[in-house]
C-alpha cells in the first residue's frame, strides 16, 4: 500500500537496480508544499538521442490502488532486459496527487481540488490555491514533450483508450478514443498544449494481474517501430532551439520593454534591449518613437499605462 514513504524508497529502489538510468526528483509542488515524485530518464531531455521517450504517469485519482499499479508497471519496465532499457526512456510521476493520497481524499487533492478533472489548467497557475498539482504537472509534461506518454488506472477488465495523436499505436493495441471531458490525455493530444503541439497518450485500465500482459504487448510495439516521430511538442521544441540569437531577441522585443510599471530597473533592461536589436538589425521597427513616447509621458506627468 503506497505512503509517501514507499514510494520513494521505490523510486530510490528501482534507481540502485539500473545506476545510470534514472534520478528521482520531483515535478512540482501540491498546495501542502509536498513534493510530487518523479523518475526522471538520463536522456528525457536530450535532443540528441535515439531512445523512444515515454512518460508514465499514476495516481492522479490519488487513488492507493492506481498508484501501486503505476510502482509495479516501473518494476516490471525494470526488469524487462537492456534491450528494451536501451530502446525506451522511461520517466515517470507515480502519484500525480500525493495530497490526496496521504490524505485518503480521492479524487480531489484536500485543497477543494481535482488533479484529474478537466484540463488544460488556466489562470493563477502555481499560486492556484486549489489545483497546483494540475498546473505543474502539465507544464511538467508539456516541455519534456515525450514521445508518448502512458497513463495507468486499476479496473476489472483491459481497456486500451487513446488520445488523437496516438491513434498510430491503437490497432496493435485494440484501442478505443478516449470519450468524455477534456481530460489530460484528450488535452495533451489535440490543439497546441502550452503553445507547442501535441504529445501521443494511451491510457491502461487494468488490474495488477493484467498489468504484466498488457505492458508486455506495449513494449513490444514500441520495440518494432523502427521510427516512432517525435511529438509535435518535441518538434516545436527543437525548432526554438535553432533559433538564431536576433530572431530570439525579437521575440522577446516584442513582448517586452514596452512600459515603465513598475518603475524598476529590470523594465529599463528590455527598453535597452529593444535599442541594441535595432542597431543590429536596422531594417527592423524603430523603437526610439515609442520609447521616446514612454519617457515624454513619465515626465510630464507620471508612470506610463
Amino acid at each position: 500500500m503506497s505512503t509517501d514513504d514507499t514510494i520513494r524508497d521505490a523510486l530510490d529502489t528501482l534507481i540502485r537496480a539500473r545506476p545510470g538510468f534514472w534520478t528521482r526528483t520531483s515535478c512540482g509542488v501540491t498546495r501542502s508544499l509536498a513534493p510530487i515524485p518523479a523518475l526522471l530518464d538520463r536522456n528525457a531531455y536530450s535532443h540528441e538521442t535515439s531512445r523512444t521517450r515515454v512518460l508514465l504517469v499514476g495516481g492522479l485519482s490519488g487513488r492507493r490502488d492506481d498508484v501501486d499499479l503505476a510502482l509495479r508497471a516501473l518494476e516490471l519496465f525494470a526488469g524487462g532486459g537492456d534491450a528494451l532499457l536501451l530502446r525506451v526512456a522511461m520517466s515517470a510521476v507515480p502519484c500525480a496527487n500525493p495530497d490526496g493520497l496521504r490524505m485518503d481524499d480521492a479524487p480531489g487533492n484536500g485543497a477543494g481540488g481535482n488533479p484529474s478533472g478537466e484540463y488544460p489548467p488556466e489562470g493563477k497557475f502555481y499560486y492556484d490555491p486549489e489545483d497546483p498539482e494540475k498546473r505543474y504537472l502539465w507544464r511538467w509534461v508539456c516541455f519534456q514533450a515525450p514521445e508518448l506518454v502512458l497513463e495507468l488506472n486499476t479496473g476489472p477488465s483491459v481497456t486500451w483508450e487513446y488520445n488523437q495523436a496516438a491513434q498510430r499505436l491503437a490497432p496493435g493495441l485494440g484501442g478505443k478514443s478516449i470519450s468524455g471531458g477534456q481530460g489530460f490525455l484528450s488535452a495533451l493530444g489535440s490543439g497546441h498544449p502550452d503553445g507547442l503541439g501535441t504529445i501521443p497518450g494511451l491510457r491502461l485500465t487494468a488490474t495488477e494481474e493484467q498489468l504484466p500482459r498488457e505492458l508486455s504487448r506495449l513494449f513490444g510495439i514500441l520495440r518494432q517501430v523502427e521510427d516512432l516521430p517525435k511529438s509535435e511538442a518535441r518538434q516545436a521544441l527543437d525548432a526554438r532551439r535553432g533559433r538564431s540569437k536576433v530572431e530570439i531577441a525579437t521575440v522577446l522585443a516584442a513582448a517586452y520593454g514596452h512600459t515603465f510599471e513598475p518603475v524598476v530597473y529590470t523594465q529599463g533592461v528590455p527598453i535597452s534591449g529593444r535599442l541594441r536589436l535595432h542597431q543590429l538589425e536596422p531594417k527592423s521597427e524603430n523603437p526610439v518613437p515609442d520609447i521616446s513616447n514612454l519617457l515624454e509621458t513619465f515626465t510630464t506627468g507620471g508612470i506610463p499605462q
